[in-house]
């Protein structure tokens, strides 16, 4: 091999190496910025997280534009209490509650995703990575009145492709 190839090569594998270095820095540096400070808790991970289920509907047939289907309400522990601000007042969290909407598969628009229970808005929706379902924390049981209706739109004020669960929300009877 010729001194200009070997050059080319050292060259082309250098490079290659230092892709992969600043790849890999890139990546823990995301993974810093993502994580939460020491002793916060990740929301991230209560979305994903197990929990007891205490409500859950039954419908399997799609319903409006959005073609939801049905609903589940789960209930997570928090490896530490959060303070949450309400009505002015800071109280330590150690409870939250994750609503699941699902449907067929919701597209992904401009407009803001909005989970509307008992006719409040909730904005600080995920979906899931495959768009079969939408997730919303809720900090107090309160916000989850038994017979509320639930439905998911886009844009808080537009409610464009409003779809209504055509279950109420209920809670599992106690044993």
């Amino acid at each position: 091999m010729n001194y200009a190839a070997r050059a080319r090569r050292l060259r082309t594998g250098g490079g290659l190496a230092l892709c992969l270095l600043a790849v890999w820095a890139l990546t823990g540096l995301a993974q810093q910025t993502n994580a939460p400070p020491d002793g916060e808790v990740n929301m991230l991970d209560v979305m994903k997280a197990p929990g007891k289920r205490l409500a859950e509907g039954k419908n399997t047939t799609p319903v409006g534009p959005l073609r939801v289907k049905t609903y589940c309400v789960d209930e997570i522990r928090l490896p530490k209490p959060i303070p949450v601000e309400k009505d002015g007042a800071k109280r330590p969290v150690d409870t939250v509650y994750r609503l699941t909407i699902t449907g067929e598969g919701f597209p992904v628009r401009a407009l803001l995703t909005v989970v509307w229970i008992g006719g409040k808005a909730h904005l600080e929706v995920h979906e899931a990575a495959d768009l079969r379902s939408l997730s919303v924390i809720l900090f107090d049981r309160a916000d989850l009145k038994p017979g509320a209706t639930l439905a998911v739109g886009y844009g808080e004020e537009e409610k464009d492709m409003l779809s209504t669960l055509p279950e109420k929300l209920e809670f599992k009877a106690k044993r």
